[in-house]
């Protein structure tokens, strides 16, 4: 009887706590993706208040400090930059390759940094929102990622 009491206190404390883990971790990786996706947020809401083919100037809608699409997004690489290498500690291992890949795939253009694509062509537009969306996915929770961890 003693046994048995001691086995069903263990094995619920055991249960209590696995659950709680899950919910923690889970809470935590929500939260960073949270912080990459506000990082983005700014341009984002410029990128999709612009029309492709530029027939509003940018500088109507920013002010006239801002002319062109790629010095915003030069001006705030450093904060997507920090935003994405926060991001990777929660990325698991076998994911990181593709991580990098759409990071890269964001910025490079002819192996350096460069934004001017997406000022240039009628999917110019759709074409950043898609980039900036390949890195949300993995902010994307799978159902048993937050019990088991990563």
């Amino acid at each position: 009887m003693l046994l048995d009491s001691l086995v069903g206190g263990m094995v619920g404390s055991l249960i209590g706590f696995l659950g709680a883990t899950g919910v923690a971790n889970r809470t935590t990786f929500k939260t960073a993706g949270a912080r990459l996706r506000a990082a983005f947020a700014p341009e984002l809401a410029i990128v999709r208040a612009t029309p492709s083919n530029a027939s509003v100037p940018l500088k109507d809608i920013l002010g006239p400090a801002e002319k062109d699409l790629d010095r915003v997004l030069e001006a705030a690489f450093s904060r997507h930059g920090t935003a994405v290498e926060e991001f990777r500690f929660f990325v698991p291992p076998r994911s990181l390759a593709a991580y990098d890949a759409a990071w890269r795939g964001y910025y490079l253009a002819g192996g350096s940094i460069d934004f001017t694509g997406y000022m240039i062509g009628e999917r110019s537009h759709e074409e950043f929102c898609e980039r900036v969306e390949a890195i949300f996915q993995f902010t994307r929770v799978v159902w048993w990622q937050g019990w088991l961890g990563q």
